[in-house]
């Protein structure tokens, strides 16, 4: 049996929506981090692991054979490594040969599902957590760079970037000063002197300034992603850095905090506010840039699920809007690009508007889930066009 036990990313949303069996059970669960509210999603989740159970029984298999399907989420909720609290909330994915259980970064609708296919609809909500960024910490005397995505932070500061007394080193050298180890007043293993002009006149604002163009010089290299760089650190020395910095997506909002005084599961969670901000920024105006197509530009955007994804398998949706309790059923061949609409849900369905999100952030694109009220009446979904 394939078991899997970490955060999601696109292709896990994608390998579950396109998961078929005889049974598919998918369950939700919001976690906490308090004793007492621990144990109650203990309880919760054993809970709902009878509902399941019933649920299977129900489609002919014994409540033995039931029991047996659920001994998974036993043996991980009986692992001491397995805390329910790690995240805000626990998704589990359980077929024939296959158990799932990802943490999820956003507090999700409880909810167990059995069928022939997993619903996946809550991970499609969470579409803008898939978006990485950057996080660069800041003081005057460190600097620590981290890549954060999906499955939370990794530092990836560079060995060799340089001590704020390196860098004026440096940033001296670099002005044809010229330093002295042998000085009057040097002593072993202690700096020497500095010769040249301004060396000892630099108030603390402009030798922070010259530390951070030396950060600047050593972490754009690493930035490879073109994603948003958020700075960590008391407002002052954010402002330096700004005035250094040469990459061009670096955000204008930030952490104003010492970041060495944060743990790195807070530093990521106040970057993802951020970057969640961002998300609903962009998403507002891609919805007023829907309304005005509607008026000026029908072409520019699609009603209809399966034209949307025809063209977002060709990359040309830039954003879709679905509905977040509208389901669209039918059948979906993706190798010979079949697609079959079903007004009712039948046996081994799958949910179109999902297909359509999937293959949209797949190829780049944005999904949106809001109401009902969003979506013009008679349209599926409304998808802008990239051209």
């Amino acid at each position: 049996m394939a078991s899997d036990r970490s955060s999601y990313a696109l292709k896990d949303i994608q390998d579950l929506l396109y998961h078929r069996a005889p049974w598919c059970v998918s369950i939700y669960l919001p976690t906490h981090k308090t004793g007492e509210d621990q144990q109650q999603d203990r309880i919760r989740l054993k809970n709902h692991c009878k509902q399941v159970q019933h649920e299977l029984t129900k489609t002919g298999i014994s409540s033995t054979e039931a029991s047996h399907i659920l001994e998974p989420v036993d043996d991980y909720l009986a692992d001491p490594d397995n805390r329910l609290y790690m995240d805000e909330g626990l998704a589990i994915f359980l077929a024939p040969r296959l158990a799932r259980f990802v943490r999820l970064p956003a507090v999700p609708q409880e909810i167990s599902v059995v069928s022939r296919s997993f619903h996946i609809t809550p991970l499609l909500r969470m579409a803008h957590f898939q978006h990485p960024f950057y996080i660069l910490c800041l003081s005057r005397a460190r600097a620590r760079l981290y890549l954060c995505d999906y499955s939370g932070t990794q530092d990836i500061t560079p060995r060799q970037i340089p001590s704020p007394e390196q860098a004026l080193m440096i940033d001296n050298d670099e002005k044809g000063m010229q330093f002295r180890e042998g000085a009057p007043g040097a002593q072993a293993g202690k700096p020497g002197s500095y010769h040249g002009q301004g060396s000892d006149e630099r108030d603390a604002p402009e030798r922070t300034g010259e530390y951070f163009h030396a950060v600047n010089n050593y972490v754009r290299p690493l930035l490879k992603q073109p994603v948003p760089l958020i700075t960590a650190g008391i407002p002052q020395e954010r402002s330096l850095y700004r005035e250094a910095n040469s990459y061009p997506l670096l955000l204008e909002n930030g952490i104003d905090e010492n970041p060495f005084d944060m743990s790195e599961k807070k530093l990521y969670r106040r970057g993802l506010e951020i970057v969640k901000n961002l998300f609903l920024q962009k998403k507002d105006r891609e919805a007023q840039e829907f309304v005005r197509r509607q008026g000026k530009n029908p072409d520019g955007i699609t009603k209809n699920v399966e034209h949307a994804i025809s063209l977002a398998r060709e990359g040309n949706v830039r954003s879709l809007f679905v509905a977040e309790e509208r389901h669209l059923w039918g059948r979906y061949d993706a190798e010979n690009f079949q697609i079959e609409r079903h007004t009712d849900r039948q046996p081994g369905d799958i949910d179109l508007s999902d297909v359509a999100s999937v293959e949209t952030l797949r190829q780049g694109g944005e999904v949106y889930a809001i109401g009902e009220a969003g979506i013009p009446e008679g349209w599926d979904l409304a998808a802008l066009k990239r051209y």
